[in-house]
């Protein structure tokens, strides 16, 4: 209490993070935690409040439920914390009391009406609470065990009209079809949605992500930063990729690393990055098992590309034509800054290596970022690089 006292009395502090982390140890006493509270609760000053692996949100919630109101409180983690019923409560009410939050982010604690929250009703008033931050900008739900049913409790605070979320993370969940359905329609015509994280969503077929990707095409939307890596994409799914960033300007960053595609959809996505209407900055395509074929039809596009300033080709398969195409199609890039090829040159010999030093030689390249971590550089090669 005395901690929680001196804190309390501090005007300069602007974040609070708080971690039970026993490591076999004796765990803390409740009672000791709840005072060391009580002492914090006069503080005015602290804005961003970060639990972290805490067992105790309920209690801690019931001592501090004025406590981001009177401060403003504008950023709020709860991260891996055992949340139990009384928590949720606890966790809602307090939401309910103030609405400055900027950022929320409840990561690796269920979500789930068979978990600890009972019933469907306490996940929709939780949601209920978070749409009367009207200034909240992100929104993280990652490993939160979300499915479809959660994601129709979610859905009416997307489509709130006052809403303003610009980030959202609903990634490492459990979302199928329908709940990709009702992501879908939540978000169509999203005008102030700039990122969404979909990543490792396992439970979606390539239906789903037709759905989702079929936003890009509303003339409203405008995501800048689209994650979907870890996801079953087929060939089908990447077509229908490929179709909309022709036809979508607003997309700067696409993370779409070991999918599910083959060749033939490989092959028509890289052809869009030709098109004009393709603006992309950031591609990622890592551990996708890219072999020599695939990379050499990347090779050919990017020739005429003047956007992709960073690529990740890590963990791909490149042989000596491959390593050869990219070289060559970078030989004349004055946009590429980073370009990630570890893990990914394994078969390439002394011919393959020649043609990856041009990139670095090139006068006019502008390249900052050379990664070839875990390849086996032998004194041949050392002498071009």
């Amino acid at each position: 209490g005395r901690d929680g006292k001196a804190i309390g009395r501090n005007t300069h502090l602007k974040e609070l993070h708080f971690s039970i982390r026993h490591d076999g140890g004796p765990a803390p006493i409740t009672e000791e935690i709840v005072n060391f509270f009580l002492g914090i609760a006069s503080n005015r000053s602290i804005q961003k409040m970060r639990f972290d692996h805490c067992e105790v949100l309920g209690e801690i919630f019931s001592v501090l439920n004025s406590f981001p109101s009177q401060n403003n409180v504008e950023c709020l983690e709860l991260i891996h914390c055992r949340v139990r019923p009384i928590c949720h409560h606890m966790i809602t009410l307090t939401l309910s009391r103030f609405n400055s939050l900027r950022e929320f982010i409840y990561q690796g604690n269920s979500i789930h009406s068979n978990h600890s929250w009972g019933d469907i009703t306490s996940i929709q008033k939780f949601f209920k609470a978070i749409a009367g931050h009207s200034r909240l900008r992100t929104l993280t739900l990652n490993s939160s065990y979300i499915e479809r049913t959660v994601c129709a409790a979610l859905a009416p605070l997307l489509q709130n009209s006052n809403s303003e979320i610009c980030i959202l993370d609903l990634s490492n969940n459990y979302i199928d079809d329908e709940g990709a359905s009702i992501l879908t329609s939540a978000l169509t015509g999203k005008s102030t949605l700039k990122k969404l994280n979909l990543a490792q969503n396992g439970c979606v077929t390539v239906e789903g992500w037709k759905g989702i990707i079929s936003l890009l095409r509303h003339p409203n939307c405008m995501i800048e930063d689209l994650d979907l890596r870890l996801n079953k994409i087929n060939n089908d799914g990447l077509l229908s990729l490929a179709d909309a960033l022709t036809k979508y300007h607003a997309l700067r960053s696409l993370n779409i690393d070991q999918i599910s595609a083959g060749i033939t959809g490989w092959q028509a996505f890289f052809a869009t990055l030709q098109s004009p209407n393709c603006l992309l900055k950031d591609l990622h395509l890592g551990r996708n098992d890219l072999n020599g074929d695939a990379i050499i039809s990347l090779g050919t596009s990017i020739i005429s590309n003047c956007t992709i300033q960073s690529l990740n080709l890590s963990c791909n398969r490149f042989n000596d034509e491959a390593a050869i195409s990219l070289a060559h199609s970078l030989a004349n890039n004055c946009t590429l800054n980073s370009l990630i090829l570890s893990y990914s040159l394994g078969d390439v010999t002394i011919a393959g290596w020649r043609a990856i030093a041009t990139i670095i030689q090139n006068p006019s390249s502008e390249l900052e970022e050379l990664d070839l971590r875990h390849i086996r550089i032998n004194y041949d090669v050392d002498i071009f690089l």
